[in-house]
């Protein structure tokens, strides 16, 4: 376990780096619709390398948060309680912060573009502010 939390604290670590980046650079880019023989093909999101390193990090999020501990946390409201309610967000754990994290990462596969939605309306960014006081070991609530 040990392990995992470390690995944990690290990756959070290297996500907070990217902050600065993150809040005055886009993920990448959503080419528009190819039209073949009368057929519409909707692509994917294009990302580029800022958008596959956030993702690279938050996807390698997701084997340090022990499984019985993230289906409880996801069957209590999961990151959804913290995203729509910023107040809560200043009580967030280590564990919180990366299950957001992982959230956002695994959104990509369900609607495209969801993960540069989430940094363009700034919700990563308060996530990796709240991840700089936990690494920091500011208590949650007192920042």
């Amino acid at each position: 376990m040990t392990n995992d939390v470390t690995d944990r604290a690290a990756i959070l670590r290297s996500l907070v780096d990217l902050l600065p980046e993150i809040e005055k650079s886009e993920f990448g880019r959503m080419p528009p619709p190819d039209r073949r023989k009368g057929t519409l093909v909707l692509q994917g999101f294009d990302f580029n390398e800022l958008g596959n390193r956030f993702q690279d990090l938050a996807h390698g999020l997701a084997p340090t948060l022990p499984r019985d501990e993230w289906v409880l946390w996801v069957d209590g409201g999961g990151a959804r309680r913290f995203l729509s309610d910023e107040a809560l967000l200043v009580s967030a754990t280590e564990f919180d912060v990366a299950g957001i994290l992982v959230t956002i990462a695994r959104g990509e596969r369900f609607c495209d573009g969801y993960v540069e939605d989430a940094r363009a309306t700034g919700a990563i960014g308060r996530v990796l502010r709240r991840v700089a006081e936990v690494v920091a070991g500011v208590a949650p609530g007192t920042s």
